[in-house]
């Protein structure tokens, strides 16, 4: 019995290592694509700043837009509809108000994330093909004052009411254009200090909505590691 218990003590330690091997790799890769992130953004500010001029004022358009940014980017990294996330919920919540969401992303521990990608961006085609400077002035102001809009609005919406929802982190309101994002914080710095603010929502670009989902598959592979040990 005793030889026994060795060979098992033995065989698990051996797991442990080579669980904590496979948990270094991880952080590695994990480390390497945060240092692609800078490389993507520059990217995605190009591409994305041409897109502008074909959705120029249509915000049925930009909204449907957003919605594929953010699932593209979800399956890409292996999120499966159904499994990890649920999209287009639409349910009356405990305070009687109907609720509909872009995106359920679930969460270790049965907490889900809120995801939104329906930003505005009117204001910033004008700001993008401005030709004098006092249109594009107004034009950007209004784009920052949609910004904070969308947040105060999505912070009032209690998305924790419903059914659907155990325990809500916060929602993560994402700009899927990457310059309509970085223009608006270095026109508007107090913009940051405004929606950092507010701990119910966090609004994130496209690479930083990213590296927000290598991190939550990060903590779905620590769970899964330690339900094996157990």
């Amino acid at each position: 019995a005793t030889e026994a218990l060795s060979n098992s003590m033995d065989q698990y330690a051996k797991a442990i290592q080579e669980a904590d091997k496979a948990d270094s790799l991880r952080v590695l890769g994990l480390e390497k694509e945060i240092g692609n992130m800078s490389v993507l953004g520059l990217t995605l500010a190009d591409e994305t700043r041409e897109l502008t001029l074909a959705l120029r004022g249509d915000s049925q358009a930009q909204g449907a837009w957003g919605e594929v940014v953010v699932e593209n980017l979800l399956q890409s990294m292996g999120f499966e509809e159904g499994r990890d996330y649920i999209k287009q919920l639409s349910e009356t919540g405990e305070d009687r108000k109907r609720k509909r969401t872009d995106f359920i992303l679930n969460l270790p521990g049965n907490r889900q994330v809120v995801i939104d990608s329906k930003v505005s961006l009117t204001a910033y085609t004008e700001y993008v093909n401005a030709e004098d400077e006092e249109v594009s002035t107004a034009a950007m102001k209004s784009h920052c004052k949609s910004i904070r809009k969308h947040v105060e609005v999505l912070a009032s919406k209690n998305y924790e009411h419903m059914e659907s929802i155990n325990t809500l982190d916060f929602v993560l309101m994402v700009v899927p254009l990457e310059s309509a994002f970085i223009d608006a914080m270095r026109v508007d710095p107090g913009l940051y200090e405004d929606i950092v603010a507010d701990r119910r929502v966090k609004v994130v670009s496209g690479t930083s909505f990213r590296l927000a989902l290598l991190l939550i598959q990060e903590l779905w592979k620590r769970e899964n590691q330690s339900r094996n040990q157990m």
